[in-house]
Parts: C-alpha cells; sequence; structure tokens
C-alpha cells in the first residue's frame, strides 16, 4: 500500500513537472516574440554550452533571422535577448536599479546579501550601495584620465616590439608587460611607464 502511494506521488510530481516544463517551452509563443524551437527540459543547453562554437557567435545569426528582440532556452530557463541599443541603455544604465540581477552559474547562486558576492552576483541592498561605489569611476571624465596614460602605453609598446626588426616575438610576453603597465598605472598609480624584463 505505502509503495502505491509513494509511486502515485511520484508519478504526480513527474506529470507536474512535465507540465510545467512545456508551459515554460511555449512562454515566448504566447508572448507573440519570436524564438528559437527548443527541446523539453534541455532547451539549447547543448547549443549554448557547446565548447566547439560559441554561443556569441550564432547570436548575430539569430538576430539577422528574428530581429532586434527574441527568445530561447537555457534549460528551462527563458532568456529574452535584443539588440535594440535604446533598450540595453535603458535596462543598463537609466533603470539599472530595476534589472539588478544578473544571468549567474545554475550550481553556485550566492545570496544577495553574501559578502563573497562580488558585483556581478549581488542584488538588492548591496549590489545597490556596490554599483553606487563603482559607477562615479567610470564617468567620462574619469575614463578620459585614463586614455593618454593606456596611449603612452601603448606606444611605449610597439616601441619595443619595432626593435625586433621583423623577427619572431612572443606576443604574449609583450601583452602582458603591457598589461602590467596599464595596471600599475591605473590602478596602482605609478606614474612613469613600467620597464618589465619581459619587453626590455
Amino acid at each position: 500500500m505505502f509503495l502505491l502511494l509513494a509511486g502515485a506521488i511520484l508519478l504526480g510530481l513527474l506529470a507536474y513537472y512535465i507540465w510545467w516544463a512545456n508551459d515554460r517551452r511555449s512562454y515566448w509563443d504566447r508572448k507573440n516574440i519570436p524564438n528559437i524551437p527548443s527541446k523539453l527540459f534541455f532547451g539549447h543547453i547543448w547549443t549554448t554550452s557547446n565548447p566547439k562554437t560559441a554561443w556569441t557567435t550564432k547570436l548575430p545569426i539569430y538576430t539577422k533571422k528574428f530581429g532586434k528582440f527574441w527568445g530561447y532556452q537555457d534549460g528551462v530557463k527563458n532568456i529574452l535577448v535584443t539588440a535594440d541599443l535604446k533598450t540595453a541603455k535603458e535596462v543598463l544604465v537609466t533603470r539599472f536599479d530595476d534589472f539588478q540581477q544578473r544571468k549567474a552559474f545554475p550550481v553556485i547562486q550566492p545570496s544577495g546579501d553574501d559578502p563573497r558576492a562580488h558585483l556581478a552576483q549581488a542584488w538588492g541592498a548591496r549590489w545597490k550601495r556596490m554599483r553606487s561605489l563603482v559607477s562615479p569611476q567610470f564617468s567620462n571624465n574619469n575614463l578620459k584620465r585614463v586614455f593618454p596614460p593606456l596611449a603612452d602605453s601603448a606606444k611605449h609598446l610597439l616601441l619595443h616590439m619595432e626593435k625586433k626588426n621583423g623577427e619572431d616575438i612572443d606576443i604574449h610576453k609583450y601583452y602582458q608587460e603591457y598589461t602590467m603597465d596599464c595596471i600599475a598605472r591605473i590602478a596602482m598609480g605609478q606614474r612613469s611607464r613600467r620597464n618589465g624584463p619581459g619587453i626590455t
């Protein structure tokens, strides 16, 4: 009797889950939004997580096919894609208070007020505080102040590369030095160029 009852409950839960997953799959059709037809339970998870072909390379193809707004499924999650710049600005800049949460790794999802959660993971009061602290650092004036040291470091990098007179070089080493030079000058306040061992 107990096994029969347990089996009936499991069957009922399975039937409910199938109905729920199917309902999620038809979400974009009900909203009259163009979408990529998805598989039950899995959506497009095999496409979006394919290591051989980056999902980002397919986004422009689907945008050309469906227009500026279209949807797809990542597992059972419905995701809306927009290529409209005004909408993107409204979501990311004008009304950023209303769109705090970002897509996170499904296994590790810290709570919004977790002190270990960084800007991309936090939401709610913690996210708002962090965003308010960070936003002024990326104002137009501050970004204009950052450009001259970056350009100077880039010129310095090119001078070192020109010294090789067309020889084969390990570009990774040069970019490492360029990156460290930029970080030292912008983030650490170093005034002069960094003459690292890799490009001197």
